[in-house]
């Protein structure tokens, strides 16, 4: 399938047919550059792909160190 670019104010978009719109239940795609091209991916709503971030990832380490701040994990009365 070809498209060709046309002209959105200072932009350029490409016009994707209702059918494929359709079937793929676009709203808001993910946009990744490759070496030879470009990459389109539907994001549905439900999405969780773009969560595991690093900075996500620092937040939940912080937040896991703060939970166990104050606790002697060494008191004999502890227990898992």
């Amino acid at each position: 399938m070809t498209a060709n670019l046309i002209q959105i104010g200072n932009s350029w978009g490409i016009r994707i047919p209702k059918k494929i719109v359709e079937q793929f239940e676009l709203k808001t795609i993910s946009l990744e550059i490759l070496q030879d091209g470009i990459f389109l991916r539907p994001i549905k709503p439900n999405d969780i792909s773009g969560w595991d971030t690093p900075e996500l990832r620092k937040a939940a380490r912080k937040e896991k160190q703060e939970a166990f701040e104050g606790i002697d994990l060494n008191d004999k009365e502890w227990r898992w």
